[in-house]
Order: structure tokens, then sequence, then C-alpha cells
């Protein structure tokens, strides 16, 4: 769920039960399924298992991409570029300075 952006698990079970999502499945994992896995399936298979090899995955995705040559067109000066979406990962209860972005929160409280 959290590699394809997704917020719930309600949320894939939606999104898995589409034909284009069943067929990008097939083609990521070499598989022949007809439909995709229930989301209870997974978190059984997954509960498990160490977070540990999954926090290498990012990285070694970009490097077969890099290697591939999937991300040659993007590249600016001969140079790949880094996107991170830093948002959520570091705010203040008051505002910090002037230029500080602000969010409601669901209390009403402002971030």
């Amino acid at each position: 769920m959290f590699a394809l952006g997704l917020g719930s698990r309600r949320q894939f079970r939606l999104e898995s039960d589409s034909e284009a999502f069943v067929a990008n499945l097939n083609a990521q994992a070499g598989s022949a399924l007809e439909t995709a896995p229930h989301d209870d399936t997974l978190a059984y298979y997954l509960e498990p298992l160490s977070p540990e090899p999954f926090e290498e995955l990012p990285a070694r995705v970009a490097e077969r991409l890099i290697r591939r040559k999937a991300l040659d067109r993007w590249r600016l000066f001969g140079s790949h570029l880094v996107a991170v979406d830093g948002t959520r990962q570091l705010f203040y209860r008051k505002r910090h300075c002037s230029y500080c972005l602000t969010q409601k929160a669901p209390n009403g409280e402002t971030l």
C-alpha cells in the first residue's frame, strides 16, 4: 500500500480490483494471476517478515532503473535528478518563520 501511495487497505482493495492492476502486477512479478491477492492475505503474509530487507528496496529499484537506462530521458546536464518529498517529516506547533507553510489538523490545531 505504501509503495502505491494508497492511504488504506480499503483503498488498496478498490484499486486492486481493476484489470490494469492485475496486468501490471503480473508484468512486475512475472506471474499469471487472474485476480490480485486480497489485502488481508497480503497483510497475513507480510506480518511476520522483518522490515529491514524492505528498507533497501527504494535504492535497489532506483539502481535498476538507472542501470536499464529507463530514466535517461529525464537527465539534467547528464545527471539524474532526485526528488524527495519531505512532507510531514518536520513540523512545528507554532509558526517557525514567515516562510513556513501552515496546515489545519483535523482537531483545528494549526501546524
